[in-house]
């Protein structure tokens, strides 16, 4: 039956994800253009008629799909521009600089993109861009010539939404309309904008080696046109212009307002406060904003002279001159790359460490393939054979004479990788402001409530017979007053404060908003090498085959045996031929350079190449003149071995390989490293042991990294160059296993153990060995003694159209970590009486879980939900598994250390990357302490950011509807509070929460609770709306108890002197009433256990919270006559039991607020009621689109709760298939 329903589930699957599809790129389209007329294609995407002329789709089916919509200027539009700029006094161009959009829609009319002076661009994240279109002239309109080679080679595929270089080199290009986005161009082809691409899209690998003859000049003019200068100038912006869009804001302009509200009323003294604390927000802020700009500028700027390829000859230009398509000599003394380029010949030896954070250096070798005419060219497949624009060259060396080598320019400019990189700082995801547009919305609603107090103050003071000046100061001032002027100070500082924190730990920010999105992490990732294990692996042993051979039973064919294992490498050579290969293997299968006589390199490298004893040299002798290097015994120079060709190790293939040469050899040696399993497969089988696979999982069920050799004989040819790879690393001899220690490092358990009683999820992707990978994951504690293992396999199977799933559980016996046998009674005890959680971890390689992602939506969310150890995991591969978290709404952090994570660590909320520099462009946030422990800081920090911000956000949003809710009362008798008292409760409470309220350092435990996530969520608005609640009873309370009051006599209104009003009773109580309520706020609204330190250990606030209430007590209980005159106040009839009767309300307002946000705020109870309310009045709308709710998002908790009452997952021992 289980079998059955797992069958039906994986059918169904495709359905499924077509449907979601269509739904989201409907959703998409229907919110960007509600008067076009929708068709559904086959693909699940939406096209347009012909009717929407002025709108297309560009990038449609990326992650960067927006609807363009174009627009002309008209003269009537333009007059009734000018016409609202007249009557508004100009004001309305304020509102034009913050929505352009508005502007162009106002002043222009829908049109063809032909006539277009503008268009909008509408991205999904509901952003629009206005872009002026401009026309593209090539000289003279010529075309560019097609290369003889050209017509021999296919044109790839067209159907990509992107123009590139090579389809214009081979079409040409005519005149041209376009606009430029994030400094790319996009050009217009009669159906739609295309970006415009370089040389490493639609190009084949023979097309690029056919380009070794660089560029002509007509080809350069047109290119220049296209590309402009190769240059990522990122201009520092002037600080009087940065200064202007500072003070533009939206809240700065109000601020300005309320100032001058104030100032309307000979209200002063706080205008001058805002105007100090908001000159020294924005001086923080320019600063900041300053030397972000000077970093990001320091990193992007640069140029220098390079060798170009000009007719013929090498030529020194400057590097800004370069082009797609040139052809340049990288040099010894070049120390930087200027663009992306291709290498052609020879080798080069480069640090990639601004781009990736790792300081290991890579060798890039010249670009081949066994099929040049039909390969194309692919930036991942092909990484070890690009140079990319800001890495440095540290050696070069060619493999034919003398010459530098060669490479041919592919990407100037913002095209390169860097210059992506770039931009991407410049132009930050919305997700990092999704704390920014939650106040935004917070804000809304309190400006709702200031409408309805300004809807009963024009009544009440109307009914007074006050005028209607009066009428509209008091209506003024009331808005002002509604919304906090100290809010943008409150959404930056907390930020400032946990960011200087990061630094002082060694962790740098180069995006601080994502500070706060790191305090919402309920799923980390992790790479096991160099991440959660060391990066230096120590050798364990060699295990050689036997020289003999014995019978395999299973086949009946002769097969070696695997000798004991050899713990010293300098005794291989005693074991015969075989662990003489071994020892050369060793020696020279590596991608190891010597600059200034050090050898430096990748660590497993170095480690094998050190357990030799032997040196590394430049070739001196004849017989290895065209190698690269030579070796040779540490006790004698002569050299014995010597590296004709490298073939750097492939993530996709699993395996490197170099051809050797030998001191007296008549032909050449093939050694080839890597994965065993793949190399086993390049092995003629009658090589490999009978009980390899046996060997190699006792090995790696022990945690061992584990490595295979392989050799093979090759005859010696003229030009060692033209050896295809794939010949050279065919039919290869089996020659042994290579074992490595793997440690762990010292803090990773303890970080693990962390994140596990945080309750926050933990996942290993990596690119070792499953089996090694499980066992690190137990020895880490990432799965639980108790915990069981499936390992899900999935591959083709020979019927067409279905992919067939295995889920084997891990035995038992294969437990490492496993009880030992004498184990007593009274040791297992707490175990029987508090049995732990036990869970179910999927464990599978990246092909496995590409193949599911690829086939059945709704299995790969099963899978996510409970995958913790990934193997084998290609970069694109981690990326997936980051972006598909993310769409079942873990909130996602990754950690990793290179590159092959740069793309995970991107596509994560918050990417922390372990490196040695201290900024790298690589990931959000580089940490330079070698282990894990920098993520338990920074999601500590971010959750204190985040309780931080809502907690200021809160109080300064309460704090004004308090002073709201005063004002309402004393307008009913045309009263208002005095300009001391405005005062006192601006400049004292309120500062003492804006400069100290975030000084409270994060709690050094992380809590398993998560801190609230949105200010608008419905149990945040509930608790405020009841703290509103409470505080409109007691300021109720308080203004009725006065008037039943036998000594009070009521305020007769002065409507000719509004001043005369101030000193009365009613104001005396309301204004107690406020400065208590006020301070009450300042203490609940400060969270700080489980999350951040307790209130008292913040000694700036905790001083000048006490300092303040003790004046207000003391102001409250002792009726002094010049301080009561100070703050226009009554003594109330000095009566002290109507003063002990406020007493009461403001204790029983206490007791509850803080009960509502101590406790309530926090209860799962009153979480699940507002949920179950929630789902009850939906209950109609949920009826009508019940049909579609398999298409909704997936959410990981409702998920998880399904799978863990579905007792069918996981199918364990079963096998399953997906149908295709």
């Amino acid at each position: 039956m289980a079998m059955d329903s797992c069958h039906h589930l994986l059918g169904s699957a495709e359905v499924i994800q077509h449907n979601e599809e269509q739904m989201q790129a409907e959703n998409l389209a229907s919110s960007a253009v509600p008067d076009s007329r929708r068709v559904s294609t086959r693909a699940g995407r939406t096209s347009y008629t012909a009717m929407d002329v002025n709108r297309c789709v560009i990038l449609e089916g990326t992650d960067d799909e927006m609807i363009c919509s174009a627009y002309r200027e008209t003269a009537a539009r333009t007059i009734l521009f000018y016409f609202l700029v007249l009557i508004t006094v100009g004001l309305i161009l304020l509102v034009f600089y913050w929505k352009p959009d508005w502007k162009v829609r106002v002043r222009s009319v829908p049109c063809s993109v032909e006539s277009a002076k503008h268009v909008i661009l509408h991205d999904r994240y509901d952003r629009r861009h206005v872009k002026r279109i401009q026309e593209l002239t090539p000289p003279n309109n010529m075309k560019i010539f097609k290369r003889k080679s050209d017509k021999q080679h296919p044109t790839g595929d067209s159907s990509k939404p992107y123009l590139s270089l090579s389809r214009i080199t081979k079409s040409g290009l005519q005149a041209s309309l376009f606009f430029e986005h994030k400094f790319l161009k996009f050009l217009w082809n009669g159906e739609s904008f295309l970006p415009l691409r370089g040389f490493d899209f639609e190009v084949t690998v023979h097309d690029l080696q056919d380009m070794a003859g660089g560029l002509c000049e007509a080809e350069k003019r047109l290119r220049r046109i296209l590309f402009g200068l190769n240059s990522i100038a990122v201009e520092i912006t002037p600080m009087i212009t940065v200064l202007f869009r500072e003070i533009l804001h939206p809240f700065y302009i109000f601020q300005l307002f309320a100032i001058a509200v104030w100032c309307a009323d000979e209200y002063y003294s706080l205008p001058a406060v805002i105007v100090i604390t908001s000159t020294i927000t924005i001086s923080l802020s320019l600063y900041l904003t300053r030397k972000q700009n000077r970093m990001i500028a320091n990193m992007s700027s640069g140029s220098g002279p390079v060798r170009v390829l000009v007719n013929g000859n090498f030529e020194k230009r400057q590097s800004t001159k370069l082009l797609p398509g040139d052809v340049i000599e990288i040099e010894a003394n070049q120390t930087t790359v200027w663009c992306d380029c291709v290498v052609l010949s020879g080798c080069c030896v480069v640090s990639e460490s601004m781009l990736t954070g790792e300081s290991v250096p890579v060798v890039k070798g010249p670009l081949e393939s066994s099929n040049p005419v039909n390969d194309y060219y692919d930036q991942n497949r092909h990484r070890q054979h690009t140079l990319y624009g800001g890495t440095k060259v540290l050696d070069v060396y060619s493999n034919q004479g003398t010459d530098p080598p060669r490479a041919v320019v592919i990407r100037t400019g913002f095209y390169t990788e860097k210059g992506k990189m770039i931009e991407s700082m410049l132009s930050p995801s919305p997700l990092d402001y999704t704390h920014y547009n939650d106040s935004l919305k917070f804000i809304l609603v309190m400006a709702i409530f200031g409408l309805f107090g300004c809807a009963l103050t024009i009544t009440f003071l109307s009914r007074l017979g006050a005028d209607a000046g009066l009428i509209v100061k008091r209506v003024l001032d009331l808005l002002t007053i509604v919304v906090p002027p100290g809010l943008p100070a409150a959404m930056t500082i907390a930020t400032i404060y946990a960011q200087r924190r990061l630094r002082k730990a060694q962790i740098f920010c180069i995006s601080p908003p994502r500070i706060a999105i790191s305090g919402k992490i309920d799923c980390m990732c992790f790479d096991k090498t160099g991440t959660l294990t060391e990066n230096d692996l120590k050798l364990w042993g060699v295990v050689p085959c036997s020289d003999k051979s014995s019978d395999d039973q299973s086949s009946g064919v002769q097969k070696p045996a695997f000798e004991e294992t050899v713990h010293d490498s300098a005794l291989l050579p005693r074991k015969g031929e075989i662990g003489q290969e071994c020892f050369y293997a060793l020696a020279s299968c590596h991608s190891l350079v010597s600059i200034d006589g050090e050898i430096s390199g990748d660590p497993i490298d170095l480690e094998l190449f050190k357990s030799t004893n032997w040196k590394m040299t430049k070739p001196k002798e004849d017989w290895c003149s065209e190698c690269n290097f030579a070796f040779s015994a540490a006790e004698d120079d002569e050299i014995k071995l010597a590296l004709a060709r490298v073939y750097q190790f492939n993530s996709a293939i699993r395996r490197m390989s170099v051809i050797a040469k030998g001191i007296g050899d008549d032909r050449y040696h093939v050694y080839v490293k890597g994965a065993p399993e793949t190399i086993a497969k390049q092995c003629n089988q009658c090589t490999v042991p009978a009980n390899f696979e046996e060997k190699l999982l006792s090995y790696t069920r022990q945690g061992y990294r584990v490595l295979a050799l392989a050799t093979k004989d090759i005859e010696i040819v003229s030009d060692v160059g033209s050896v295809e790879r794939d010949f050279a690393e065919s039919n290869l001899r089996f020659l042994g296993l290579i074992v490595l220690k793997n440690p762990l490092k010292s803090g990773t358990t303890d970080t693990i153990t962390k994140l596990n009683s945080a309750r926050i999820r933990t996942v290993m992707a990596t690119g070792d060995n499953l089996e090694t990978a499980i066992h690190v994951a137990k020895e880490c504690k990432m799965v639980g003694p108790a915990d069981n293992i499936v390992i899900v396999k999935a591959e083709p199977t020979s019927e067409i159209k279905r992919v067939a799933l295995s889920w084997e559980p891990l035995e038992a016996g294969d437990d490492e970590s496993s009880l030992p046998i004498e184990t007593s009674f009274s040791s297992l005890k707490p175990i029987v009486e508090n049995p732990p959680d036990i869970r179910n971890h999927l464990a599978m390689t990246g092909d496995t879980l590409e193949l599911i992602r690829t086939h059945s939506n709704e299995l790969y969310n099963r899978v996510l939900m409970s995958a913790t150890v990934l193997a084998r995991m290609k970069p694109e591969h981690k990326r997936y598994l980051v972006e598909g978290l993310q769409e079942t709404k873990y909130t996602v952090g990754m950690c990793g250390d290179g590159a092959n994570d740069s793309g995970a660590l991107k596509a994560a909320h918050s990417g922390i990357a372990i490196a040695e520099i201290e900024a790298s462009i690589v990931a959000p946030f580089t940490s330079m302490k070698s282990d894990i422990s920098c993520c338990i800081k920074l999601i500590r920090e971010g959750r204190a950011a985040l309780v931080t911000s809502f907690g200021m956000m809160k109080f300064l949003c309460i704090y004004c509807f308090v002073q709201y809710l005063s004002l309402i009362f004393l307008y009913t008798i045309s009263s208002y509070l005095s300009d001391i008292q405005f005062l006192f409760a601006d400049l004292g409470v309120t500062t003492l929460v804006t400069l100290f309220f975030a000084i409270g350092r994060a709690s050094p435990v992380l809590h398993k609770s998560l801190p609230h996530t949105s200010i608008v969520s419905p149990v945040m608005l509930s608790c405020l709306l009841l703290q509103i609640v409470a505080l409109v009873l007691v300021q109720t309370a308080s203004f009725l108890t006065l008037q039943n009051q036998s000594w009070h006599t009521p305020l007769v209104p002065n409507l000719t002197d509004p001043k005369a009003n101030i000193v009365c009773n009613e104001n005396t109580v309301l204004f107690y009433t406020s400065c208590f309520q006020d301070m009450m706020l300042a203490f609940v609204f400060y969270e700080a256990l489980p999350h951040k330190e307790p209130v008292y250990k913040n000694v700036p606030y905790f001083v000048g919270f006490i300092l303040l209430s003790t004046w207000t007590l003391i102001m409250f209980f002792v009726p002094v006559e010049p301080i009561l005159t100070f703050f226009s106040l009554t003594t109330l009839n000095y009566d002290v039991g109507f003063r002990f009767v406020l007493l009461s309300f403001y204790v029983v307002n206490i007791i509850f607020a803080t009960f509502i946000e101590k406790f309530l705020l926090h209860s799962k109870s009153y979480a699940r009621f507002l949920s179950n309310v929630g789902r009850k009045f939906s209950r109609v709308r949920q009826n009508t689109v019940d049909e579609d709710k398999d298409q909704q998002p997936v959410y990981h908790c409702e998920l998880q709760k399904q799978l863990e009452q579905d007792p069918a997952w996981p199918p364990v021992g079963q096998k399953t298939s997906i149908n295709v």
